[in-house]
Protein backbone atom coordinates (compact mmCIF):
# COMPACT_ATOMS: atom_id res chain seq x y z
CA UNK A 1 0.00 0.00 0.00
CA UNK A 2 1.14 3.96 -0.59
CA UNK A 3 2.42 5.40 2.69
CA UNK A 4 2.82 2.11 4.05
CA UNK A 5 6.43 1.16 5.07
CA UNK A 6 7.26 -2.02 5.86
CA UNK A 7 7.45 -4.27 8.37
CA UNK A 8 10.87 -4.29 10.85
CA UNK A 9 13.30 -7.24 9.74
CA UNK A 10 14.20 -9.00 12.68
CA UNK A 11 17.28 -7.52 13.81
CA UNK A 12 15.37 -3.75 13.13
CA UNK A 13 13.07 -5.73 16.23
CA UNK A 14 15.42 -6.91 18.45
CA UNK A 15 17.36 -3.56 18.21
CA UNK A 16 13.79 -1.87 18.99
CA UNK A 17 12.95 -4.17 21.65
CA UNK A 18 16.37 -3.85 23.30
CA UNK A 19 16.48 0.11 22.73
CA UNK A 20 13.12 0.28 25.00
CA UNK A 21 14.46 -1.96 27.85
CA UNK A 22 17.55 -0.24 27.84
CA UNK A 23 15.71 2.75 29.22
CA UNK A 24 16.12 1.55 32.72
CA UNK A 25 12.08 0.92 33.54
CA UNK A 26 12.37 -2.74 32.71
CA UNK A 27 8.83 -2.50 30.72
CA UNK A 28 8.43 -3.77 27.29
CA UNK A 29 5.15 -2.27 25.77
CA UNK A 30 4.18 -3.71 22.09
CA UNK A 31 0.10 -3.48 22.99
CA UNK A 32 -1.80 -3.06 19.78
CA UNK A 33 1.20 -4.16 17.39
CA UNK A 34 0.49 -7.26 15.02
CA UNK A 35 2.96 -9.83 15.46
CA UNK A 36 3.37 -12.73 13.33
CA UNK A 37 5.59 -15.55 14.37
CA UNK A 38 9.19 -14.52 13.28
CA UNK A 39 8.37 -10.95 15.09
CA UNK A 40 7.26 -13.00 17.68
CA UNK A 41 10.23 -15.05 17.67
CA UNK A 42 12.72 -11.93 17.25
CA UNK A 43 10.80 -10.59 20.39
CA UNK A 44 11.85 -13.35 22.59
CA UNK A 45 15.21 -13.24 21.01
CA UNK A 46 15.80 -9.80 22.24
CA UNK A 47 14.40 -10.30 25.65
CA UNK A 48 16.66 -13.36 26.35
CA UNK A 49 19.58 -11.11 24.99
CA UNK A 50 18.63 -8.04 27.26
CA UNK A 51 18.74 -10.69 30.52
CA UNK A 52 21.94 -11.49 28.84
CA UNK A 53 23.18 -7.56 29.12
CA UNK A 54 22.20 -7.43 32.58
CA UNK A 55 18.95 -5.35 32.26
CA UNK A 56 16.06 -6.50 34.57
CA UNK A 57 12.99 -7.48 32.72
CA UNK A 58 10.02 -6.63 34.57
CA UNK A 59 7.01 -6.15 32.48
CA UNK A 60 5.96 -7.25 29.18
CA UNK A 61 2.79 -6.50 27.32
CA UNK A 62 1.91 -8.36 24.24
CA UNK A 63 -1.63 -7.59 24.55
CA UNK A 64 -3.80 -7.88 21.18
CA UNK A 65 -0.58 -8.44 19.53
CA UNK A 66 -2.56 -11.43 17.02
CA UNK A 67 -0.51 -14.03 19.03
CA UNK A 68 -1.96 -17.28 18.57
CA UNK A 69 -0.61 -20.80 19.62
CA UNK A 70 3.00 -21.08 17.11
CA UNK A 71 3.80 -17.58 18.71
CA UNK A 72 3.53 -18.61 22.09
CA UNK A 73 5.73 -21.49 21.72
CA UNK A 74 8.75 -18.80 21.04
CA UNK A 75 7.64 -16.70 23.87
CA UNK A 76 7.42 -19.62 26.20
CA UNK A 77 10.58 -20.99 25.66
CA UNK A 78 12.40 -17.22 26.91
CA UNK A 79 10.48 -16.53 30.18
CA UNK A 80 12.33 -18.94 32.17
CA UNK A 81 15.36 -16.45 31.19
CA UNK A 82 13.82 -13.88 32.57
CA UNK A 83 14.00 -14.49 36.10
CA UNK A 84 13.03 -10.42 37.50
CA UNK A 85 9.70 -10.57 35.46
CA UNK A 86 6.48 -9.57 37.50
CA UNK A 87 4.16 -8.84 34.78
CA UNK A 88 3.56 -10.37 31.39
CA UNK A 89 0.17 -9.27 29.57
CA UNK A 90 -0.69 -11.47 26.91
CA UNK A 91 -5.15 -10.84 26.59
CA UNK A 92 -6.36 -10.19 23.69
CA UNK A 93 -4.63 -12.80 21.76
CA UNK A 94 -6.13 -15.67 19.88
CA UNK A 95 -4.61 -18.57 22.87
CA UNK A 96 -6.40 -21.35 22.91
CA UNK A 97 -5.96 -24.20 26.52
CA UNK A 98 -2.46 -25.83 24.50
CA UNK A 99 -1.35 -21.82 24.58
CA UNK A 100 -1.76 -21.35 28.32
CA UNK A 101 -0.50 -25.09 29.03
CA UNK A 102 2.62 -23.72 27.50
CA UNK A 103 2.64 -20.13 29.09
CA UNK A 104 1.75 -21.53 32.81
CA UNK A 105 4.59 -24.28 32.50
CA UNK A 106 7.21 -21.97 31.53
CA UNK A 107 6.07 -19.50 34.31
CA UNK A 108 6.02 -22.80 36.59
CA UNK A 109 9.65 -22.63 35.73
CA UNK A 110 10.24 -18.95 36.72
CA UNK A 111 9.00 -19.59 40.57
CA UNK A 112 11.53 -22.26 39.94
Amino acid sequence: RPGRKPPPTEAELIDLVLQRLEDGSGRLQLKNNQLGEAETKAVASALCMAVGRGISVLAVNLSSCGLHAASMESLAAALPRLSVLQELQISGNELGPSSGKVIAHALAALSG
